[in-house]
């Protein structure tokens, strides 16, 4: 009998629209006569449907002969499924490619009562992606078996193992076209896709170029209204593979530190903390994970798991829908999350901090972070960092606005202690000592109150960036849950040296950053010090803190 339950950790509310802002009624009530009486929905894969085809508030029907209203009816313009291995992501994107291929996808008017009215899309142009041929096979044989008699007959359906063609005979004519394709991003140039299905975009890294050819496919389906799905398992981070940056877009537009670019990430997923080797948290977490896709048999999935063949971060990828971690990531994803701490229990106005500050000018971030003295709690208080896309061009962090932000950390909470990199911030770190140094209990170093070189103090940065290390191990170094931390946490790589593990990004040209990692060692290296300097005597705490090793 099982006792213990898990709830999913979820990337979006497991809630719908209103029917009358969404086409998923439309396309389900269409389905039932397009489709084979066999072919069944889930209900967790409907509340997915009425998701993706949400409409926006404004929505407007498309307009045959203005292409600019084409496909601008929808809330979202890219997502992605990332579910784990067995759910169905292949069938169940092969019904959406099929609803796209002839169903009444689009918005085209509404009744009296203010529901939406489908039709389809003025150039219905299906293009389902992979980097190699094989990753198609799934999506193809779903479609080549899910059409009624009577919809091959209604649209003259013609089905290929990599072209389909159909003809809306019983209103215009217009022809349809659906094709799986596994290219080049050259043999993609010039494709007009109403959608294109990125098929296990993780595996899209860049030596199969699934970057540059999801670069190619994205502006093909803007330029005629067109939208893009991915399908995936989910990522290892590190491998900067298209679905490693689908989801970091989605974490930066969730964030605010783009704008909202119209992404759905739909990634359902187990908890931090399960011990593959009990069997009962093991089944309630894959349970937990597959949702209400029954046919994935936790019994035969756990053989799996404990199977020699499988490393433990594998089953948590595949099988519990869990980030993996790079080989040589310093943290561990589901380690570091079990020291999350919720936004509302963070640090309150008035508590003493030890404050850190790593800054950039263009391309790195610039960050500040606090760390609480009486727990060693982590929390990101600002993060400037440079935009995506258009928004991005010649940007630069605002200085000022960075200062007006440290002069609002003095004013709200106790900073007892002012550590801040001076590269590239040599005179705003100078003005900090002079207007802030009278209330410091430490000085960062022997020529400034808050100035501190890391290019300076390798042994003493090494040294203690191992010990923290160790505490994120022990469980011991609670932080805020802030998904930009977890992020610049995750992008940091082991980097060796004469005195141990420091830390860096992936390369020097990664556009995966770090800066708020940086922050956090230059906080607990400020906490340190001022711990051994005697002027402010630490408050007890149970336990013990391992302060040494994680290597």
């Amino acid at each position: 009998m099982l006792t213990i339950t898990y709830e999913p950790v979820r990337t979006i509310p497991d809630d719908v629209p209103h029917p009358h802002r969404t086409l998923a009624g439309e396309l389900l009530r269409w389905s039932v006569r397009a489709f084979r009486p066999d072919w069944k929905y889930t209900p967790e894969q409907v509340r997915i449907l009425a998701r993706w085809y949400e409409l926006h508030d404004d929505a407007v029907p498309e307009d045959p002969n203005d292409p600019e209203t084409w496909g601008r009816a929808f809330r979202y313009e890219s997502g992605t499924l990332r579910r784990l291995k067995g759910w169905g992501k292949d069938p169940m994107m092969a019904s959406v490619c099929a609803m796209e291929f002839v169903g009444p996808c689009r918005l085209v008017g509404f009744r009296d009562d203010g529901s939406p009215i489908g039709g389809p899309p003025q150039e219905s142009w299906v293009q389902i992606f992979a980097t190699a041929a094989g990753q198609n096979v799934n999506t193809m044989s779903a479609l080549s078996t899910i059409f009624s008699q009577a919809a091959i007959d209604r649209y003259a359906i013609k089905l290929g193992q990599e072209v389909c063609y159909a003809s809306q005979t019983d209103t215009d004519g217009r022809q349809c076209r659906l094709e799986a394709k596994a290219s080049s991003f050259r043999a993609a140039e010039g494709g007009r896709p109403s959608l294109a299905l990125l098929n296990e975009t993780w595996h899209w890294v860049e030596a199969t170029q699934g970057p540059r050819l999801a670069a190619t496919i994205r502006p093909n389906a803007t330029k005629v209204g067109g939208r893009t799905m991915e399908i995936t398992n989910a990522p290892v981070i590190g491998e900067e593979s298209v679905a490693e940056g689908t989801w970091y877009a989605w974490e930066k537009q969730r964030d605010g530190i783009n704008r909202d670019a119209g992404i759905y990430y739909d990634s359902v997923e187990a908890p931090p903390g399960v011990d593959l080797a009990d069997e009962e948290q093991l089944r309630a977490a894959i349970l937990c994970a597959r949702g209400d896709s029954v046919w994935i048999n936790p019994a035969r999935v756990m053989k799996d798991i404990w199977s020699a063949s499988t490393s433990e971060d594998e089953s948590r990828r595949k099988y519990l829908n869990q980030l993996s971690s790079h080989d040589d990531a310093l943290v561990d994803r589901d380690t570091w999350d079990l020291a999350t701490v919720e936004p509302e229990d963070g640090i309150k106005p008035g508590e003493r901090i030890v404050l850190a500050f790593d800054g950039g000018k263009t391309d790195d971030s610039t960050a500040l972070l606090g760390m609480r003295v009486r727990d060693r709690l982590v929390q990101p208080l600002a993060l400037w960092e440079k935009p995506d896309g258009p928004a991005g061009k010649n940007w630069e962090v605002d200085g000022v606005e960075v200062n007006e932000m440290v002069g609002h950390v003095f004013r709200k909470y106790t900073v007892v202690a002012f550590f801040a990199d001076v590269a590239g911030w040599e005179g705003w770190v100078a003005d900090w000592s002079e207007t802030y140094g009278k209330d410091l209990l430490i000085k960062a170093s022997g020529k400034s109150s808050v100035g501190f070189d890391m290019r300076a103090n390798q042994r003493e940065i090494t040294t203690e960036h191992m010990a923290m290390v160790g505490a994120i191990e022990a469980q011991a170094l609670p932080h805020v849950r802030d998904y930009s931390l977890t992020r610049h946490t995750m992008n940091a790589r082991k980097r060796p040296n004469k005195f141990g593990i420091g830390f860096g990004k992936e390369s020097r040209e990664s556009k995966l950053k770090v800066d708020l990692y940086a922050t956090m060692v230059i906080a607990w290296i400020a906490l340190r010090r001022l711990m051994e300097s005697g002027k402010l005597k630490p408050s007890k705490q149970p336990g013990t803190l391992q302060t040494r090793g994680g290597f």
